[in-house]
């Protein structure tokens, strides 16, 4: 396949930590979707990753050439990527830690191989580090146009390393554009660099024909669900998710709503402690780990839920959710959401609109918000606005937001003016 001949406006290279390694992996799954539109604009893309065992290094999916570089031999101990994330990999995990210089090397040597095999016009990194940290050194050295998009890990992250803010500002002054996925990513952005770096919010986006809304009853008969009113909860199980929160809410919510099942979706390095709690608290009955679900399962459980509850907090290292794409997710199948308010949560989630947001780390609030969603408020009127706020978020309208800022950054490097677009 010779992507030189192909009649592509511009070749964009993908610089990410996490990607899909197969069909049924959601790992930076959003990262494919927001691929998969842009092609659909006539963009060439090209995506770097972490490689893993059992993947192909090089493939082609939905005409995206999706590359993957290795960072450690043997291949089999590769530990920062995927699995609970990069943060939460190099928090746990001595090994991982130590990988972090091989990464950010072998990462770099990666992508300037990979700009001169396809001739590649622009890079765009997602996450700070190590990804935007190597693409402000591809357009340091070789004048390359750098679109960064910060997501809250690496900037979090940065805010911890001791020279963290002149690497951010080393970063921001090599990129072309800024892209922050929420306000709050922005704000906190701005804070650390010391100035306003004018980055454009524009958040993930979510495929809202595929997250539709189905038929409860139905699905409930399928997978054998009785209770009257179930909750969900879906995410990795790790400190800034507050699942601990949630199962202490569980014991007052249940002495009041005795038919409520919370039903918990994935896994992380808190699941046994988690599980230790259920049963502390007398609540196997009142609450199921179900593990890892497919992409078809979870669209099923969200539509199997009366309400997504995500319980956010600041855990010990100052990380929280930017804006959560689990809550997007959930409103396109006409969903309610009860939420922490904090981070980027309550710009899509707008209390007694299309959710209700609760204090962090307190689970009498939160279980007050549960019992008077499910007791007090008409939950198909509000899963209905919940629809409607999930389609201003729509991979369509997002696409159109890159496209202009991968054209700008583009005409800005060969010195055209923005009005001449």
């Amino acid at each position: 396949m010779d992507n030189g001949k192909k009649n592509y406006r511009f070749k964009i290279c993908i610089l990410t930590s996490a990607f899909p390694r197969d069909k049924g992996d959601l790992s930076g799954n959003f990262i494919l979707c927001l691929t998969k539109e842009l092609i659909k604009r006539k963009l060439g893309i090209f995506v770097l990753a972490p490689h893993a065992p059992r993947v192909k290094r090089s493939e082609e999916l939905d005409k995206i050439k999706v590359y993957r570089f290795s960072y450690f031999f043997p291949f089999t101990l590769q530990r920062l990527c995927y699995g609970s994330g990069l943060p939460t990999n190099m928090r746990h995990s001595l090994l991982a830690r130590l990988q972090l210089p091989f990464y950010s090397f072998f990462q770099l040597f990666s992508l300037m191989w990979l700009v001169n095999k396809e001739r590649i016009d622009i890079v765009n990194s997602h996450w700070m580090v190590t990804q935007g940290l190597n693409g402000a050194l591809i357009r340091k050295i070789f004048g390359l146009p750098h679109i960064l998009t910060v997501h809250a890990a690496g900037l979090f992250a940065l805010k911890r390393f001791p020279f963290g803010k002149y690497i951010a500002r080393f970063i921001v002054r090599n990129s072309d554009r800024i892209i922050t996925v929420s306000s709050f990513v922005r704000s906190n952005l701005d804070k650390l660099i010391g100035y306003n770096t004018k980055a454009i919010v524009c958040p993930m986006g979510i495929d809202t024909d595929i997250f539709v809304p189905k038929d409860q009853a139905k699905l409930r008969e399928k997978y054998k669900i009785r209770r009257e009113h179930i909750l969900l909860f879906v995410g990795r199980l790790v400190e800034k998710k507050g699942v601990e929160y949630l199962i202490d809410a569980m014991k007052i919510v249940t002495d009041r709503l005795p038919d409520v099942k919370l039903l918990i979706i994935g896994t992380g390095n808190l699941e046994k402690k988690l599980k230790m709690k259920v049963t502390k608290l007398n609540l196997p009955s009142y609450v199921t780990f179900l593990g890892v679900k497919k992409h078809d399962e979870l669209i099923d459980y969200f539509n199997i839920c009366d309400l997504l509850i995500v319980p956010s907090i600041f855990d010990r290292y100052g990380h929280t959710e930017t804006l959560g794409m689990v809550i997007l997710e959930a409103m396109s199948c006409g969903k309610p959401v009860i939420a922490s308010d904090i981070g980027g949560i309550p710009e899509s989630v707008k209390d007694g609109y299309n959710g209700l947001l609760t204090i962090p780390k307190n689970p009498v609030d939160i279980a007050e918000k549960i019992v008077n969603a499910l007791t007090e408020f008409d939950l198909k009127e509000m899963g209905k606005r919940a629809r409607l706020t999930a389609r201003t978020y729509r991979w369509e309208e997002i696409s159109k937001r890159y496209e202009k800022v991968i054209k700008e950054a583009f005409m800005l490097d060969c010195g055209i003016e923005k009005n001449n677009l």
